[in-house]
């Protein structure tokens, strides 16, 4: 018989955004979807800390990006995006990207 080697897998890397607590009024107010963010940071730190512990659970390898809202809003403003998740995300890569 022969035994079949098994391939390692590399684990894939996710990029979570994360804010400061004393911006999230800010974020809230500029955010096109905030109705999906939560009403408060304690409530989106509790959702983003159970994603965190799910991926991880499931061989994920997990970044912070620390985000401020205000250079995000100047991001948004100079490119002419809205501040929705998909431009978000966009950002957080954008700024791990420029910090390697």
């Amino acid at each position: 018989m022969f035994a079949r080697k098994r391939k390692s897998v590399e684990p894939v890397n996710f990029l979570i955004a994360r804010y400061n607590c004393n911006q999230w009024q800010e974020l809230l107010a500029t955010a096109y979807d905030s109705e999906k963010l939560g009403l408060t940071c304690s409530e989106w730190r509790k959702n983003a800390d159970m994603l965190i512990g799910r991926l991880k659970s499931e061989g994920g390898d997990v970044t912070d990006v620390l985000i401020d809202v205000n250079d995000l809003n100047y991001y948004c403003r100079i490119h002419n995006l809205p501040s929705n998740a998909g431009t978000r995300s966009e950002y957080v890569l954008r700024i791990h990207g420029e910090s390697r």
